[in-house]
């Protein structure tokens, strides 16, 4: 099956463990069915995910035009459980990987998320997932794993409303079908949200020295709550927004340039772009140049770190910031951070992380220092238990100290790294906190 990949942990190669308790699991709950005990299928599952080998799903796109930031994501947290192989009291653990790609589409794709989910759920020794990338593909699985009682940590996902009551029906989530009433939250995830984003864009463009700005937004969900984000916090600490616009739909780009013209007849300090590339962020700061402005202009995770950001602004890429709410890999210098580094080269072949290695690779270790606990207090590992394990964690990993509230954020240590384009490339400049 193209999107799923068994991954033995001493080697990388299929396990078979996994398959067969879940034939069993099959056959188990079609008795049920005929006989009409009104067991539900998870809650047999759950039951059942007893034995001591035990796995970690993934699910990242890692193929296509999201590949570049997926697959390096998903050999973090496989790196992870390639050096806890063994966890004690018989336990042993393997992951199984999942593409989140779709043939047809090419990128992530939630139907593709779902499908994967539907196999997660069922395969008995899955007791938790690192993943998804991308918030999207987070909304459309988590009401399957609710259900199921499957924990899951994205190094990634920034969409407030999948943690957030207030924030869900402006990205168009059922917060209910996402946190069930009665069910114990199961989503948690590494990195802050776009709330936190925005305030850290809002400060970042203050350290520019720009106290006048002109906010556009791509008209998606994702670019539209990062733009409010960030008027929020920049009118907040004083700044002034000189208006707000939308740039046209993906197929009307001979409007941007009136748009662009519209933008620096008001002369802003800087133009903050809530959106992602192939919205035509690039397109607009190049019409803007072409209109005389010569400021920055700020944005989000949408575009930092994006080489096509930088081939749709041609010469006017330069002065262009993006934020990534994770560390680069350019500060692993020392301690176990290089240790990291060195050990992800050994292990991918030379390949060097990406911006969500280590964000994947603590994911995965929360899960397995929630399963080590488990096993050390002499309770059975089961995906109820690893619920309350994980919600009560406190690891110190490489991202720095690592807790989650009660919804499921991370309560720990929030952290963005700034990139600016320089001679016509991204070039990290610094850390900022959330």
């Amino acid at each position: 099956m193209a999107n799923q990949t068994h991954v033995a942990v001493a080697q990388l190669r299929q396990g078979r463990s996994c398959q067969g308790m879940t034939l069993l699991v099959a056959a188990l709950l079609a008795v049920l069915v005929i006989v009409g005990t009104g067991v539900g299928v998870y809650a047999v599952v759950q039951r059942l995910v007893t034995q001591t080998n035990l796995c970690i799903a993934t699910d990242f796109p890692t193929t296509g035009t999201a590949g570049g930031s997926g697959l390096p994501a998903q050999n973090g947290a496989n790196l992870a459980i390639l050096q806890h192989q063994h966890l004690g009291n018989g336990y042993t653990l393997q992951v199984i990987n999942y593409n989140d790609v779709s043939a047809a589409r090419g990128v992530a794709d939630p139907q593709q998320g779902v499908q994967n989910v539907q196999a997660m759920v069922h395969t008995s020794c899955i007791v938790g997932m690192v993943g998804p990338f991308d918030s999207k593909v987070a909304a459309a699985e988590m009401p399957m794993t609710a259900q199921a009682g499957l924990v899951m940590i994205s190094p990634s996902n920034t969409n407030p409303g999948l943690t957030l009551r207030q924030y869900a029906a402006a990205s168009g989530f059922h917060f209910a079908l996402l946190h069930p009433p009665g069910k114990k939250i199961n989503y948690f995830r590494i990195t802050a949200n776009d709330v936190a984003q925005g305030r850290v864009e809002a400060k970042l463009t203050k350290m520019l020295g720009a106290q006048r700005v002109y906010v556009v937004d791509d008209q998606e969900w994702y670019g539209v709550g990062l733009a409010t984000f960030f008027i929020q916090a920049f009118q907040a600490s004083g700044g002034l927004i000189l208006g707000h616009d939308e740039i046209p739909p993906v197929g009307t780009a001979g409007l941007i340039p009136k748009l662009a013209q519209k933008i620096a007849a008001t002369h802003p300090d800087a133009v903050f772009y809530g959106g992602v590339t192939p919205t035509g962020g690039g397109v607009l700061k190049a019409q803007l140049v072409a209109q005389g402005f010569n400021g920055p202009m700020v944005g989000g995770d949408g575009i930092a770190e994006d080489p096509s950001f930088v081939k749709q602004a041609g010469s006017a890429a330069n002065g262009s910031y993006g934020t990534r709410a994770s560390l680069d890999p350019s500060v692993f210098t020392s301690g176990a951070r290089a240790q990291f580094v060195s050990n992800y080269r050994a292990a991918f072949s030379g390949q060097h992380p990406g911006s969500y290695s280590s964000n994947a690779y603590d994911a995965a270790m929360v899960i397995i220092q929630a399963i080590k606990s488990l096993s050390v207090a002499g309770r059975q590992v089961t995906r109820d238990a690893l619920l309350d394990a994980v919600q009560g964690m406190h690891y110190d990993g490489l991202l720095g100290h690592i807790s989650f509230d009660s919804n499921g954020d991370n309560s720990g240590d929030n952290v963005f790294s700034v990139y600016e384009i320089q001679r016509g490339r991204w070039v990290y400049l610094q850390q900022i906190n959330g």
